[in-house]
């Protein structure tokens, strides 16, 4: 009978509509059929094989297609499709860059985000349970990191940042102090002007490496993430896509 997906995704992988927001919106405003039934539950599962869906009285295909990408993201982009202060994307970035089609841009997500002035690795897919498998905090997946830091970074930081640190997450007015879980910190180089690491971590909150090295008193000039799993950034330039098959990352994410 085939399997069951939720609308939210569905109409999401699609690739017709530019955010989730938007999806949001029309299943919100009940612009949704699902067969002649009405949706406004975005976690509403059916078969798409067996249920046509509708917007505005439209039938809408599905995307069939799994699309899995790794991306070298540049600096001074966005992982977010909707911004409100209009900066730029990765998605701004792709439809000028990629040569993919804009449905199939339309239809990715980022799987987890790396912020604006970092560079370095992203997975991008339109498989939803790929999504949530990787965003799991019981997976712990390891997610590396090289940086460069102003000034000596001392053996008793190195320590600090092995044993867990507390650090202030969130944004604006919604800020709180976590512990942050221990690292694993490889020393590249250092002196008394700056330090080149590599940090290892298995968490994925905001900012989360800049704030962990900002609490041991090292600013953060520089930042590429390296690797999330097994899955190595490798030769792939900045600002370059490469495509990934589903096997392949499930083996070097999960196994």
């Amino acid at each position: 009978m085939g399997k069951k997906i939720r609308i939210f995704p569905f109409l999401l992988r699609t690739g017709k509509f530019k955010d989730g927001n938007e999806v949001m919106r029309l299943i919100k405003d009940g612009k949704v059929k699902v067969d002649d039934r009405v949706i406004t539950n975005p976690i509403f599962e059916f078969r798409p094989n067996t249920k046509p869906v509708y917007i505005n009285g439209k039938k809408i295909e599905g995307q069939k297609e799994e699309l899995y990408f790794i991306f070298n993201k540049p600096q001074g982009v966005i992982c977010q499709k909707n911004d409100p202060e209009g900066r730029p994307s990765i998605w701004d970035w792709l439809k000028s860059h990629s040569g993919l089609k804009e449905e199939e841009i339309n239809s990715l997500v980022s799987v987890g985000r790396i912020d604006i002035n970092t560079e370095g690795l992203l997975i991008l897919t339109n498989d939803s349970s790929l999504v949530n498998q990787v965003l799991q905090p019981k997976n712990q997946i390891e997610k590396e990191y090289y940086a460069v830091v102003k000034d000596f970074l001392s053996d008793e930081a190195v320590s600090q940042l092995e044993e867990g640190i507390d650090i202030i997450v969130g944004y604006k007015g919604k800020k709180k102090k976590i512990h942050a879980l221990p690292a694993k910190v490889r020393i590249l180089s250092r002196n008394q002007s700056k330090s080149e690491i590599m940090l290892e971590i298995c968490e994925g909150k905001r900012r989360q490496v800049r704030e962990m090295l900002n609490a041991v008193g090292n600013h953060v000039t520089f930042l590429r993430r390296e690797r999330i799993g097994k899955i190595l950034l490798e030769d792939l330039k900045v600002g370059k896509i490469k495509n990934i098959s589903k096997e392949e990352i499930q083996n070097l994410l999960f196994k």
